[in-house]
């Protein structure tokens, strides 16, 4: 990484441990981004991420083609003054940042340089294979002291104009919210398909009743988009704080909430028509909303939708199988889709992929902010001035710093603040010599003061 002097718009984010004029100053890095080796159409650097980082004074590399399931050319990525590479291995080889969207592959692991950062998703393997993958990438990571942040746990402050100050994680919520709605317009096709019925009806007919299983932004945005086709929709959450933000801010007298009881749960299934599992966790294992026994509550011909699946499910009886989108047969996917005691069940591990360019979009403009603290700063002043950045750091200079992870893979823990106590040094000592000089300072204006008694005005 060249240290040159850089200036550029800063990011209205929370930081601490440093004066305004510390945080104006910048560095040069290189930030690339290669093709999804498990063929996923979702990319982080998007060609106006890529402009930004280059108007920050940062050089960025790509892929040939590696945006492409994303809907975006190579064309335009180098308008803006990106620089094209014709394997991953070059932009791993120039990059200190690699921008990723799914965890990097076995294949990739060669390519990895030592000391690297590497920003993609990554929370609890949901099949043994998944596992033993990501513990050998864990390997990898440790042997190279390279460093992990995790979009889906970045968490940022609210501005100073919201009432709430409950901080949020918007990247994982944006996507959340793609899924939620994507999974409301399979929904539509699914019905259609199977029961030859429209989901909201019209004019002389009833619409569909539909379970929501989860107020937050993935239930909500599923919620507003049913209500608004037309169906009965019913939300259930045991948050009543979140029940009561969905009530007053949709203001559709289609919309009802429920507290998520068992009792509650099993009053309601044999009126259903679509149940949507919205409850998906940034990190860990999604929990079992809706056992093996309840689901066959539900009427022959059901449409279950599993939107957790990629965290385990909220279905017991969820396959998880894995998601094989391509352009020309979007409306099928019936590599997700499945039957169990007549209930057609859909259980997508990556449904964002089906709007990759909007998903894509999403993503990016959320991680903006992050991706540029730590290419400004470099990563270890990113995560000392950025709280956010904290909660995403989940493996620093081969440190394993999030407890849940290094238990899953068999890792030791190290508080991140343990992995940094020299840098925290020496931040405690600056400012220190910056308060000791202040004093002087204040000493030194106050005799001055004291020795001029008198003054003499000039005409």
């Amino acid at each position: 990484m060249v240290n040159t002097q850089n200036f550029a718009t800063y990011t209205s984010q929370t930081c601490w441990l440093s004066s305004p004029q510390q945080q104006m100053v910048f560095q040069h890095t290189a930030v690339g981004a290669v093709n999804e080796t498990n063929q996923g159409y979702l990319v982080v650097l998007t060609p106006s991420l890529a402009q930004e980082l280059i108007m920050n004074g940062h050089t960025v590399y790509f892929q040939t083609g590696f945006a492409t399931r994303a809907g975006f050319t190579d064309a335009e990525y180098t308008k803006v003054g990106a620089q094209m590479c014709r394997t991953a291995e070059e932009v791993y080889r120039n990059s200190r940042i690699i921008l990723k969207v799914y965890t990097p592959q076995e294949q990739e692991y060669q390519y990895i340089q030592p000391q690297q950062v590497i920003f993609c998703f990554i929370s609890s393997a949901a099949t043994k294979d998944q596992q033993q993958q990501q513990q050998r990438f864990m390997q990898v990571l440790h042997r190279l002291q390279a460093t992990l942040i995790s979009y889906s746990t970045l968490q940022s402050t609210p501005s100073t104009l919201n009432t709430t100050t409950t901080a949020f994680t918007p990247v994982h919520n944006a996507v959340n919210e793609v899924a939620g709605y994507l999974g409301v317009q399979q929904a539509m096709q699914m019905i259609s398909e199977k029961k030859g019925i429209l989901f909201g009806g019209v004019t002389g007919t009833l619409g569909n009743n539909v379970l929501i299983l989860g107020a937050g932004p993935c239930g909500v945005r599923a919620a507003m988009l049913a209500a608004a086709q037309g169906a009965r929709v019913t939300v259930m959450d045991t948050n009543m704080e979140a029940l009561n933000n969905l009530e007053n801010n949709t203001g559709n007298f289609n919309v009802y909430t429920l507290q998520y009881t068992h009792n509650n749960l099993e009053k309601i299934l044999p009126n259903v028509d679509v149940v949507l599992g919205c409850v998906i966790p940034p990190t860990c294992k999604a929990p079992i909303l809706i056992n093996e026994q309840q689901m066959q509550l539900l009427p022959q011909g059901s449409i279950a939708i599993d939107l957790a699946a990629c965290r385990g499910g909220n279905f017991a009886t969820t396959n998880q199988t894995i998601e094989n989108n391509n352009n020309n047969n979007n409306n099928n996917n019936n590599t997700n889709t499945h039957t169990w005691n007549g209930i057609r069940m859909y259980t997508p591990t990556d449904i964002s992929s089906l709007a990759p360019q909007t998903a894509s979009t999403a993503i990016s403009q959320t991680s903006l902010p992050f991706i540029l603290q730590v290419a400004n700063k470099g990563w270890k002043k990113a995560v000392l001035e950025f709280v956010g950045l904290q909660e995403g750091l989940f493996v620093a200079n081969g440190f394993f710093t999030n407890n849940y992870i290094a238990s899953l893979n068999g890792c030791q823990y190290t508080p991140v603040e343990q992995v940094l106590e020299t840098e925290i040094q020496q931040i405690a000592t600056q400012q220190t010599n910056n308060i000791q000089q202040l004093k002087q300072q204040l000493t030194s204006f106050r005799t001055q003061q004291q020795q001029s008694n008198t003054f003499t005005v000039q005409a």
